[in-house]
């Protein structure tokens, strides 16, 4: 409960169910004490236990009915309809914008110190944002289904460079990591992207419905579900992940792919990927690169990878799955807080809300009693 400042009544945060009757109750910190905001490292966000001692029987039962991290509103921007995703744009010269898309269109806001509208050019404003992310420090990518576009970091946004489809294809899916951008058209062909200062060139094309694996042709389905692409200091070449349909998920080295014989390496599911993360790893088992799916069950299954040294490709070493939901698992990347050790990197959306973070080399989870959530977005 939450005590109503100056109103001397309780506001209800959270319940629990069927947990009567109830011996004793008690609050138990983790030893880190807290999590640190990477925007006020002064500030900690306590991250406790609650623990139960309940029920019927003799011995009763002890039972954590509270545990990992937690969700607490700070601000709330009403009238706004239709969200399909919200892009944060922060940098060492711009702090505190948003861009929010809806199905139609793009708004940006800013949010220190208070929310305010913000311009924006008019090829944003008017169509659905499917990503859109800092390639340098004054540069923003923006990927919608026509094109891909760098603009100037002024308030409005200036665009200085495109990249367009042709007028019968439309750009499905995006994934934008340092300054690659990958682009999934409808039809199954997949484009990468760099920005080389502030123009795009066009480095290689993945054609999922017709591809090569050691040595044969093989045909799948030529619809993309989702794609990711990570690039970072530790991984050798950029890795790239390919979800279709068909509930298969297609692994690529980017340095591999520019190659006259590219090797594809296909992981098979029972359900396909709604959405995908890869980052960085942690893990003695892995050469660097994890691999984060949000399945359309509602799983999250968590692959280590590495790179192979003799003949490219990408190797699947280890698979771990969990249950968040029922429904298809949005994923959204969250870099805001570290707690030594542990950190928050995503935000789980299925019918409830959950919290997933890396607690000493592993992935974890914490249900959140937040529902109907349709994205969300860090900005540490």
């Amino acid at each position: 409960m939450a005590v109503l400042e100056g109103q001397g009544r309780f506001d209800v945060k959270e319940r629990w169910m069927n947990l009567a009757p109830l011996r004793d109750l008690t609050v138990v910190e983790d030893e880190g004490g807290g999590l640190v905001s990477t925007r006020t490292p002064t500030h900690r966000l306590q991250q406790s236990h609650l623990v139960a001692a309940s029920g019927a029987s003799m011995t009763n039962s002890l039972r954590v009915i509270r545990s990992g991290v937690g969700l607490d509103e700070v601000l709330a921007v009403e009238g706004i309809h239709d969200v399909t995703g919200l892009f944060p744009l922060a940098s060492g010269q711009s702090t505190g914008r948003l861009l929010i898309s809806t199905d139609a269109a793009t708004g940006q806001i800013g949010l220190d110190p208070e929310p305010t509208a913000l311009p924006l050019h008019p090829d944003v404003a008017s169509s659905r944002t499917i990503a859109a992310s800092l390639v340098r420090p004054d540069v923003l990518a923006h990927v919608n289904a026509r094109a891909v576009t760098l603009y100037s970091l002024t308030k409005s946004l200036n665009p200085v460079h495109d990249w367009r489809v042709g007028p019968d294809e439309e750009i499905v899916a995006a994934s934008i990591s340092d300054k690659y951008i990958l682009v999934a058209k409808k039809g199954g062909t997949v484009a990468i992207l760099t920005a080389s200062g502030q123009a795009l060139e066009e480095l290689a094309y993945v054609d999922v419905s017709c591809r090569e694996l050691t040595g044969r042709t093989v045909s799948v389905s030529s619809e993309v579900s989702t794609v990711a692409i990570l690039s970072a200091a530790n991984v050798p070449s950029p890795v790239i992940a390919i979800s279709t349909w068909t509930s298969e998920i297609l692994l690529y080295s980017l340095d591999h792919i520019q190659t006259t014989d590219p090797v594809v390496t296909p992981i098979n599911e029972q359900y396909h990927a709604v959405s995908l993360m890869l980052r960085p790893s942690t893990t003695p088992v892995s050469s660097g690169v994890q691999l984060i799916a949000g399945m359309s069950d509602g799983s999250m299954v968590v692959y280590e990878l590495e790179q192979s040294d003799q003949g490219g490709g990408v190797k699947n070493v280890s698979r771990k799955a969990s249950s968040l939901g029922s429904r298809p698992l949005i994923l959204c990347p969250v870099d805001s807080f570290h707690l030594g050790s542990e950190n928050i990197i995503a935000i789980g959306l299925s019918e409830r809300m959950s919290v997933v973070f890396e607690s000493k080399g592993r992935i974890d989870f914490s249900a959140v009693s937040k529902k109907a959530s349709v994205t969300v977005r860090g900005n540490g």
